[in-house]
């Protein structure tokens, strides 16, 4: 076990679809670096997971692994059937990332594994964990809910733990899709919501800070529409395009500013200086706002059954604000949402670094 220095050896993946995966992963992997793990991070040369990965952690050890490549459909109507006609493609890529680890393991001896959300990201003779949020996946119809929930539950029995990112109680952020009816066979651990950003102190700049995220066409789509309606206010306005590949420069126009891209210490600073946050409502995103205290006005993207979920769910218990990107009057909902009242949960410290000390170590 472990090398010469007798320091574990850990493999660790995020999942590709959407970069939510890669950046709820920075506090694990800082967290495994205290901890002096050896860590070897598996994801796609040239993708924008690894950009962002080997910008912040260029002492790890990276290893090219192909990712699931999913594509959207630009009508939101065909969502789920286009995503329905890739499940050859996705059982493809599980096979693969088993064949992978299997290579890997036997040239590397890996001492742990960990997967956000790829299902074929294990060993059997390999300590093997699985990272998600929703043991409950959202479906539109209930019989399709379980069918789905049965296959989850399928791939994550391989593994040896599962890790869920949110509050063990009823108080919780991700409401039945953490916290279904019936959990996996394999034991459970809830570790608490993780954040990438750090709570600072500045001077508020701007009243409205706008992250775009999420996969194409949507994000542009939703871009377009915050930039028709820039002339309407007269409030500061920072928006982030969501943009890794592009340059980091800035367009000024009167009090609407945009940026293509930040990495976490300068996100933490624009959230620190905005007092609303308007955004997706992926889940590693709320995660953030939520930790880091900020009214959010969350816009989910249209026929992802999850965001939609969570945001309904964040606004009826008044932690964000929530409207659909296809609202008629985007200048009025945001006017509406700073009258909203919010009540903000309270979140402690993150105990990570203890918890995985006890899991990965022992």
């Amino acid at each position: 076990m472990g090398t010469k220095d007798n320091s574990p050896i850990v493999l660790f993946s995020p999942l590709d679809w959407g970069l939510g995966h890669t950046t709820r992963s920075i506090p694990i992997l800082e967290a495994l670096i205290l901890l002096k793990c050896h860590v070897f991070l598996a994801c796609e040369e040239g993708s924008a997971c690894e950009k962002i990965l080997k910008e912040r952690f260029p002492q790890l050890h990276f290893l090219p692994l192909k990712g699931y490549q999913i594509s959207y459909a630009k009508n939101t109507q065909w969502f789920a059937i286009k995503l329905f006609l890739q499940i050859p493609k996705i059982i493809a890529a599980i096979q693969h990332e088993k064949k992978m680890v299997k290579r890997w393991t036997e040239q590397y001896n890996f001492d742990t594994i960990i997967s956000d959300n790829r299902y074929g990201f294990l060993h059997k003779k390999v300590h093997s964990v699985f990272i998600t949020h929703q043991l409950q996946i959202a479906a539109p119809f209930s019989f399709l809910e379980k069918l789905i929930q049965k296959i989850n539950y399928r791939y994550i029995n391989s593994f040896s733990e599962c890790w869920v990112p949110d509050f063990a109680g009823a108080n919780n952020i991700a409401g039945q899709l953490s916290h279904p009816q019936k959990l996996p066979a394999t034991p459970v651990e809830y570790i608490g919501p993780l954040c990438r950003l750090k709570k600072i102190t500045k001077e508020r700049k701007y009243d409205f800070l706008i992250l775009l995220s999420g996969p194409e066409p949507q994000r542009t789509v939703l871009e377009n529409k915050f930039i028709a309606i820039k002339n309407k206010f007269s409030e500061k306005i920072m928006l982030v395009r969501g943009l890794p590949g592009g340059t980091p420069g800035l367009h000024c126009d009167a009090n609407f500013t945009i940026k293509n891209y930040c990495d976490a210490e300068e996100l933490s600073v624009l959230m620190a200086q905005s007092e609303f946050v308007i955004c997706r409502s992926g889940y590693s995103t709320i995660m953030e706002i939520l930790y880091l205290q900020k009214k959010s006005i969350l816009i989910p993207t249209p026929g992802q059954t999850e965001q939609e979920y969570l945001a309904k769910k964040l606004m009826d218990q008044s932690w964000a604000y929530s409207f659909s990107q296809s609202s008629a009057d985007y200048y009025n909902q945001i006017q509406t949402a700073k009258g909203f009242t919010f009540y903000l949960p309270q979140i402690e410290e993150s105990s990570l670094k203890n918890f995985l000390e006890e899991n990965i170590l022992d």
